[in-house]
């Protein structure tokens, strides 16, 4: 068996999909595809995330023999799936954060329209926040907003900058192999 064909064995006999496999070990749907159907390898840190994910040694996982029971590793318990859990409280944590941010800008909407202050023949937001000395408050607000959005997605932009990262390292240093020109 290949590489791809031994993690898309382990993948289906825990009932996972792609994207539910990839979550865990940190890639994307696309490129754990591209190593189920062997068009592409992962790095080594990919590979021992495979193997204690799913109890096997790396041996297992990188050569193409065929050993009965041999490949399971020392202990065969799965390990706790504390990812998963620390994504859903990051995930709550986040969006608190982002709800609380949202709720703030609403009230100084609603404040700012009921209590409306004018300054040379204008009123509206920026207005009612300077003539309140409220400026600091808002960007309050802004920073919360984004680090609650940040917190929320954090994992997802983790896949997304690797991601880039890697196409780009692709684009500058080629596949490895000299061209002719």
């Amino acid at each position: 068996m290949t590489f791809g064909e031994k993690v898309q064995a382990l993948r289906r006999a825990r009932g996972w999909t792609q994207e539910q496999l990839a979550e865990q070990i940190g890639v994307s749907r696309q490129s754990l595809s591209k190593w189920e159907s062997n068009s592409a390898a992962p790095d080594t840190e990919r590979v021992v995330a495979l193997s204690r994910l799913f109890c096997v040694t790396t041996d297992y996982l990188l050569l193409e023999e065929a050993s009965g029971g041999a490949h399971l590793a020392a202990p065969v318990q799965p390990p706790p799936d504390k990812g998963t859990r620390h994504r859903r409280v990051r995930r709550l944590v986040g969006g608190l954060m982002a709800g609380c941010s949202a709720a703030g800008f609403l009230v100084l909407g609603i404040l700012s329209s009921v209590f409306p202050c004018y300054k040379d023949y204008k009123t509206g937001l920026s207005i009612f926040l300077e003539e309140h000395r409220l400026e600091w408050f808002f960007h309050l607000l802004i920073a919360v907003l984004i680090a609650g959005l940040l917190t929320a997605f954090w994992s997802e932009l983790k896949v997304q900058c690797r991601e880039i990262h890697e196409y780009l390292y692709f684009c500058i240093h080629g596949n490895g192999q000299e061209r002719d020109n």
